[in-house]
């Protein structure tokens, strides 16, 4: 038999919410064989899927009612092994909307900036909550995070920088200084020679983090290329000056 299969996303920000349910009445309205959707809708049918402590108004949960029943369509949700239940994090260590520090990490490559942004802030919260979980997984926090400090939104930079000056480095300041060094400065000058102005001075801004709290462990190896990068920054921009 001949059938329809789609891929949806819903939108993420509520204020679009009415967008998805036409777009689902839209695709149902267009078929005239069996379909199947199948995605991340961002929306709830009922409070008991709600997970978190955020509030989520019932003029949304109505809507996405209304829009299911008038695309005839029938809900079957699908657990992923890999996904966690709030059943299954009870003793772990989540920020308030019930996340554990790996889905955090994970949604700073989400191709949403306001993923990014939430996902940084939700890291503050857990490691703020839990201190004994900000030692044990440091590093590795370390080594997913520097990957945003070349990214392209200016407001996850600041909450990036925010979180280091704030919460990550101070906490790494008696350890191994060296190793936290060695994670960051490749990444800072990659965000040196980027293309956009604005990133490449706010990566002197983490240089200076790493100077306010690690001077000791700062090669002197480095001083050449930062001077370079700063020369080249005065040279094609001026007004920087």
């Amino acid at each position: 038999p001949i059938w329809c299969f789609i891929i949806f996303y819903g939108y993420l920000e509520r204020y679009d919410k009415r967008n998805s349910w036409d777009l689902l009445r839209h695709i149902a309205s267009l078929s005239f064989i069996p379909w199947c959707i199948l995605g991340d809708f961002n929306d709830l049918l009922s409070r008991d899927d709600k997970i978190g402590n955020y509030d989520h108004p019932n003029c949304l949960i109505q809507g996405f009612r209304e829009a299911i029943s008038n695309s005839n369509m029938s809900s079957t949700a699908i657990v992923l092994p890999e996904q966690s239940l709030a059943a299954e994090k009870a003793g772990l260590a989540v920020n308030k909307k019930g996340l554990t520090l790996k889905e955090l990490l994970q949604q700073t490559s989400h191709h949403n900036p306001k993923v990014h942004r939430d996902a940084l802030i939700g890291i503050k919260d857990l490691f703020t909550r839990y201190p004994a979980e900000q030692k044990l997984q440091k590093y590795a926090a370390v080594e997913k995070l520097r990957e945003r400090i070349g990214d392209d939104d200016k407001v996850v930079r600041k909450s990036l920088y925010d979180l280091f000056k704030v919460v990550i480095l101070p906490c790494c300041k008696e350890d191994n200084q060296e190793l936290i060094v060695s994670l960051l400065m490749p990444y800072i000058f990659n965000a040196m020679t980027h293309l956009v102005v604005d990133v490449r001075m706010m990566a002197f801004d983490f240089l200076d983090l790493i100077l306010e709290f690690y001077p000791p462990s700062f090669s002197p190896s480095y001083a050449e290329k930062i001077f370079q990068n700063y020369e080249d920054i005065l040279v094609r921009n001026q007004y920087y000056l």
